[in-house]
């Protein structure tokens, strides 16, 4: 059982809780509900976490010692802000938190149900292709090499790694299934926490459950909680700067607390420093502020300059990352396809039912990764028939209109707007709520029809990817890693089986890297994994090893460069060369027929 690494998590959680409490203190922050006050103490101890490994990354002083130090101190000097504590907000008891309504406490119990899950199945290793081809495996590394340096065979080298940081800080506290729970796990309980203390600002605890029930069921959220991805890191960060930026925006003109801005900027900064996108919201939510300042009328210079140096100043230690890619490639590291998938003015209502009605799809992420289930097209298109809508619900709807257009002409993936995802969940909530308030049969309907259809498309679509019974196997401990990796990883077309992993583990050149014409999903291998397409243009393979490498069937001798060993089986994706060096010289190549553990598989 893996009860060292929960109890782990555990006292991580405990640190930057009690960290992002005496910040609030010191800040004199008011809140206006115990939920927003917890979702702001860990997000805030989040980012002091992020920071903290930054410097020490850049340092060059990961450790075991390091990160238990860094722990440590959090959690003293939290405690120490606890005791000296002296509530600031007048909050709920927690009897009054607990749903009165029969169906508000099962949406309650649905999400407790799913939160349980998905901890099952973040205590799997995971099988994610993008995870152990980029993000854990930099992640991984940071922490072997003890800073944060340029991994050019990860194709997340020159991503923004604020994920990766707080994941290196999972793998030097204990290792991987740390990694994973605390960057994965905990932050989708973060998000959805984040989401109903948005939603209980902005309208009430019923829409909220509706809500949190609605985007905690996606397909898209059940699959990056296999995954190592730094989608859920991102939401998170993106989610509580819209909060803060809620309470200052929705306050009095006289009420005002700049201070909110500041926890805007830093949020900001902190997304980011995690993935790009962050830059659309960024425009927004400044548009939101000039727009917020401008109908106040008559405020001073002062007051703007404030206002918006409080967001740039907190916001700019997420560019690091990009001054990085800058420094080490000379480009801003930036991803995406740009525009993909359906095109035209009638393909963004493709790609809408697509990534509503397709879910199920067998790709890796749905049909061009859109995979977000029914709830939206059959629910939200019904708030422009209701009467006296919420002011409110107009601002967030824009904010995810707007999201989903540059989605459409950027990258066509459910999980690049993920935050935007949780609000339109909180709009579905709305409109489902003001259903069953008007006719209470008739909502009490389609709340159980269509949150029953949101959880039938994920459970189908993610069991017929890559969560598998063997994966709650695993995390309860009835399977090894063995049985389990022997039985999973054979079933992707892009990833070496587990004897051929077992194999190239057992490789005696320790100078010897992997090379594969197919993905380099190489985390599970003990040495540097590099995909052709990348060792071609990198390293100067020479054309006809890449040739052979994609020969079907593969031919009965191989070539290899001077002591290596190669690999082949059936797929020619699934062809591993062993290369003795990384230099930008060509390896020699010379005909060897493999040994027998590394011999043909059919």
């Amino acid at each position: 059982m893996f009860i060292i690494d929960l109890l782990i998590t555990a006292v991580v959680i405990g640190s930057v809780w009690s960290t992002g409490r005496l910040i609030i203190k010191a800040l004199n922050i008011r809140t206006e509900s115990c939920v927003i006050d917890l979702v702001l103490s860990l997000g805030l101890g989040v980012g002091i976490l992020v920071y903290v490994q930054m410097i020490c990354g850049f340092g060059g002083s990961f450790s075991t010692l390091q990160s238990w130090l860094t722990v440590g101190c959090m959690c003293g000097l939290g405690v120490f802000g606890l005791i000296s504590y002296k509530p600031i907000n007048k909050f709920e008891r927690v009897s009054e938190l607990i749903p009165s309504s029969v169906l508000d406490r099962l949406l309650l119990l649905g999400i407790a149900i799913m939160s349980i899950l998905y901890l099952l199945v973040a205590l799997a290793p995971t099988l994610d292709g993008d995870s152990l081809a980029g993000y854990l495996v930099v992640a991984r590394d940071f922490a072997k090499q003890g800073r944060v340096f340029s991994a050019t065979y990860a194709y997340t080298n020159l991503f923004p790694a604020n994920g990766q940081l707080i994941a290196a800080l999972g793998f030097s506290l204990k290792g991987q299934i740390v990694a994973q729970l605390f960057t994965v796990w905990f932050m989708g309980v973060l998000v959805a926490l984040g989401l109903y203390s948005l939603g209980t600002k902005l309208f009430n605890s019923r829409i909220s459950l509706i809500g949190v029930f609605a985007w905690y069921s996606m397909a898209s959220v059940a699959v990056l909680s296999a995954s190592v991805k730094v989608d859920l890191i991102w939401a998170a960060f993106e989610i509580i700067s819209i909060i803060a930026f809620a309470q200052w925006y929705f306050a009095g003109k006289n009420q005002r607390d700049w201070k909110w801005l500041l926890i805007t900027g830093l949020f900001l900064g902190l997304a980011f420093g995690t993935k790009q996108a962050t830059a659309f919201t960024s425009i927004i939510l400044a548009t939101g502020v000039a727009y917020r300042l401008y109908s106040d009328k008559n405020l001073s210079l002062k007051v703007w300059s404030l206002s918006f140096l409080s967001i740039i100043l907190f916001a700019l230690p997420g560019l690091v990352w990009v001054m990085r890619s800058v420094v080490i490639s000379g480009s801003l590291g930036f991803s995406g396809s740009g525009l993909a998938g359906e095109t035209g003015f009638s393909g963004f209502f493709i790609y809408l039912w697509d990534m509503s009605m397709l879910g199920n799809s067998n790709s890796i992420e749905g049909p061009n990764g859109k995979s977000i289930g029914p709830i939206f097209l059959s629910i939200l298109p019904c708030v422009i028939f209701l009467r006296n809508v919420d002011n409110k619900v107009w601002h967030v709807t824009l904010y995810s209109l707007v999201m989903l257009l540059i989605s459409f002409f950027v990258v066509q993936r459910a999980r690049h707007i993920l935050p935007a995802l949780g609000l339109m969940s909180l709009i579905a909530g709305y409109v489902i709520n003001r259903l069953s308030v008007s006719s209470p049969r008739l909502g009490s309907f389609i709340i159980t029809a269509v949150l029953l259809a949101s959880l039938v498309s994920t459970a189908t679509w993610t069991y017929t990817n890559f969560v598998s019974i063997e994966t709650f196997q695993r995390s309860l401990n009835i399977i090894d890693d063995h049985e389990y990796f022997t039985i999973n990883l054979d079933n992707f077309s892009r990833y070496p089986g587990w004897e051929i992993i077992r194999a190239s583990n057992d490789l005696t050149d320790e100078k010897a890297v992997i090379g594969s014409p197919g993905a380099s999903n190489g985390f599970y291998l003990n040495r540097p994994l590099l995909s052709f397409s990348q060792t071609e243009k990198e390293f100067g393979v020479a054309s006809e090893f890449v040739a052979f490498a994609k020969a079907t069937p593969p031919p009965a001798t191989m070539p290899s460069s001077t002591a290596a060993l190669v690999a082949c089986i059936a797929s020619s994706t699934l062809s591993f060369f062993s290369l003795t060096s990384t230099s930008v010289a060509p390896p020699t190549l010379i005909t060897a027929t493999p040994p027998a553990n590394l011999a043909r598989r059919s």
